[in-house]
């Protein structure tokens, strides 16, 4: 399983890339209608995460209750068949949500999302 890059991943390239997003969610749909209170409040919550190409953010089957917001970057949702063929759900952009049904109902989850792109994740734990 990848673990997210920490400050100074292998590629300088993609330290500048990442430290150039701003860490804040007042961009990103649809957290930019809230209020700066409600935002700041959200955002201090959040631990800010960094993924290189084609890191593993969740990992099927794996239990825990984080909610993931895709602040820049591309992910795709994803799960293999009996045969091991890779069945692709969806491809996530920016300001898009994902991990919320196990915040929900708590059972293990249902695929696996992987990067596509170097990308910036905020998370909360749901439970």
């Amino acid at each position: 399983m990848n673990k997210p890059t920490q400050k100074s991943p292998e590629n300088s390239t993609e330290t500048q890339n990442l430290n150039e997003i701003d860490r804040s969610l007042e961009n990103v749909p649809p957290f930019a209608e809230l209020g700066s209170n409600d935002l700041q409040k959200l955002e201090k919550g959040c631990h800010w995460l960094e993924f290189k190409r084609n890191a593993r953010i969740i990992q099927k089957r794996k239990e825990n209750t984080d909610v993931y917001i895709l602040v820049s970057g591309a992910a795709h949702v994803l799960n293999y068949s009996d045969k091991g063929r890779v069945i692709d759900y969806a491809t996530l952009g920016p300001g898009d949500v994902f991990g919320e049904p196990v915040a929900i109902d708590g059972l293990p989850r249902s695929g696996s999302v992987v990067t596509i792109k170097i990308s910036l994740i905020a998370s909360s734990s749901g439970g």
